[in-house]
């Protein structure tokens, strides 16, 4: 394998397929608070509504990527130690990253003891939306490693 493929497969690919999950969690959650402002009345479905959805997502993106880095990088490298099937496995982590760190922006510390709330299914469903985000750019990634 030449070194330009294998920095491809190992660095750059993950890197960017990680970008583009982020992206995609705040899709999710930027179009549930989009979908409610269109049921409210207070927003019309316009070509500059819909691209500030995507701006927001973008810009919300980035923040998701950074927050998020640590948790998911632990939570790949367990899947990987354990050989789980991936896919199925990445989304589920998407969705435990981003129920337990909207869960731990609300409650802090001491939240641990607090039960989840509708809001924290909001953060899981882009972090689902997220983990297979990553799974279908980082091209399927599979046991064995």
């Amino acid at each position: 394998m030449s070194a330009m493929n294998w920095a491809w497969r190992r660095a750059v690919r993950p890197a960017l397929a990680y970008i583009v999950a982020a992206v995609a969690a705040a899709l999710v959650i930027t179009l549930f608070f989009y979908g409610l402002s269109l049921a409210e009345g207070e927003e019309d479905v316009t070509a500059e509504s819909l691209a500030s959805v995507f701006a927001v997502s973008s810009f919300l993106g980035l923040y998701v990527a950074v927050f998020a880095a640590i948790p998911t990088i632990v939570l790949i490298w367990l899947i990987r130690i354990v050989k789980l099937p991936r896919g199925w496995t990445d989304a589920a982590a998407g969705a435990l990253v981003g129920a337990g760190m909207i869960h731990l922006v609300a409650y802090g510390a001491s939240g641990f003891s607090e039960p989840p709330n509708p809001v924290n299914l909001l953060f899981a469903a882009g972090g689902l939306a997220g983990g297979l985000a990553y799974w279908f750019t980082a091209g399927r990634p599979r046991p064995p490693y």
